[in-house]
């Protein structure tokens, strides 16, 4: 990934979390970017606003490196979903977790994604350009479809914002929760 192709995954980001209703109260959004090694950006508890993520949103700087998809994975279990860090599990709200990756990861995904999982988390696999699709649906909740989105390019984010916004609405109120945990991976 590039400089300028982080800049169109922070912009598709941004209008994402835009068509949130963001509070304490009601939709919470935490961020993990991750190359060789993943960091927590913010967590679950750490803005109560749409207006202050993002403008953090904004202000990341690109850092480039690897692709070790699964310990992001691994560290959003440990680390973000967590009552400590601004879950509701416990509560009953529906946790979802959203994975971003332009390649083929340099780790393995399979354990990290079945382990978040079976934890109660449903996850969204987004790959861009040369993404592994097999690996996507390793990653993703079932059933593929639903959960597993790969374009072409950086550009082409934008046509997923709609189906990704309509997909999400459907887990939540087909599920029957009012309130959603979401957190971000991004590489």
């Amino acid at each position: 990934i590039t400089s300028s192709n982080f800049d169109l995954v922070k912009r598709f980001l941004h209008r994402t979390i835009s068509g949130l209703t963001v509070g304490s109260n009601s939709v919470r959004v935490g961020m993990v970017l991750y190359s060789d090694t993943p960091s927590a950006e913010f967590y679950l508890d750490t803005f109560v606003n749409k207006t202050d993520i993002l403008d953090y949103i904004n202000i990341i700087p690109y850092r480039g490196g690897g692709t070790a998809t699964g310990d992001a994975i691994k560290f959003a279990k440990n680390n973000l979903f967590i009552k400590t860090r601004g879950s509701r599990k416990n509560l009953g709200v529906k946790q979802i977790a959203v994975v971003i990756t332009d390649g083929e990861s340099q780790d393995d995904v399979t354990t990290p994604a079945a382990e978040l999982r079976r934890s109660g988390v449903t996850i969204y696999a987004l790959g861009v350009k040369d993404a592994n699709v097999e690996e996507l649906k390793q990653i993703g909740s079932y059933p593929d479809r639903d959960f597993v989105f790969n374009v072409d390019s950086f550009q082409m984010l934008t046509s997923l914002e709609k189906n990704l916004r309509k997909s999400l609405c459907k887990v939540v109120v087909n599920r029957g929760f009012e309130k959603k945990d979401r957190f971000i991976l991004k590489q």
